[in-house]
């Protein structure tokens, strides 16, 4: 079975055995074997935004509205991306 491309980047292979036909999975630098197609844990789609953030700047939510806003260490503020 082919893997996804994120789970070879983590070091897993699929190979199938041999006496039953069922593909199994491996991951040699940690020596971890499953049946089961391993899962990844999924990056949030906040871990990305603040990856994808200018340099200084931070996103948090405002507590009375909700609202996400960002702030930059020199104090400036925004309702807006500063990447949009």
């Amino acid at each position: 079975e082919k893997l996804e491309p994120e789970l070879v980047a983590a070091g897993w292979e699929s190979a199938k055995d041999p006496n039953s036909g069922k593909a199994y999975y491996f991951r040699r630098s940690t020596d971890e074997r499953s049946w089961s197609k391993p899962n990844l844990p999924k990056k949030s789609s906040e871990d990305e935004e603040k990856r994808l953030l200018l340099e200084g700047w931070k996103s948090t939510q405002d507590p009375s509205s909700g609202k996400v806003y960002y702030y930059h260490t020199s104090g400036k503020t925004s309702w807006e991306n500063p990447l949009s």
